[in-house]
């Protein structure tokens, strides 16, 4: 699925942004994605527990069912980018963005590839 860049207009080049959504992973595949918005997106990463963001990797300690849903947040302030699981603050780092102006996909790359098996569920841009 995607959202056109005319519904992202608010949030393109280096604006702050928010893109929260709730995912259920049914088959962990490296690579695949939950959301991908100019080379801003969120991806799982090579075993089950690693997320990747902007090409940093996060690793979700502890034991989780990975077939029920869970919270994923992605926030850049302009200077900075934090990733929230769950509700809780995973990892925090700085780093520039500039996203253009397209448009954001849903549970695939831009290019169709890496389809994610699962779920998306209310998904929040801001």
């Amino acid at each position: 699925m995607l959202l056109p860049a005319a519904v992202t207009a608010d949030v393109a080049g280096s604006d702050p942004r928010t893109i929260c959504l709730r995912a259920r992973v049914d088959d962990w595949t490296e690579r695949d994605r939950l959301f991908e918005y100019g080379g801003f997106g969120l991806e799982l990463g090579p075993v089950a527990g690693d997320l990747v963001v902007n090409a940093t990797t996060i690793t979700l300690n502890g034991t989780l069912d990975w077939g029920a849903f869970h919270h994923y947040c992605v926030a850049y302030d302009g200077e900075a980018l934090s990733f929230f699981f769950d509700g809780r603050q995973a990892a925090a780092w700085y780093g520039a963005l500039d996203t253009g102006a397209g448009a954001l996909y849903l549970g695939a790359a831009s290019y169709g590839e890496h389809r994610m098996d699962g779920a998306l569920d209310e998904v929040y841009v801001y």
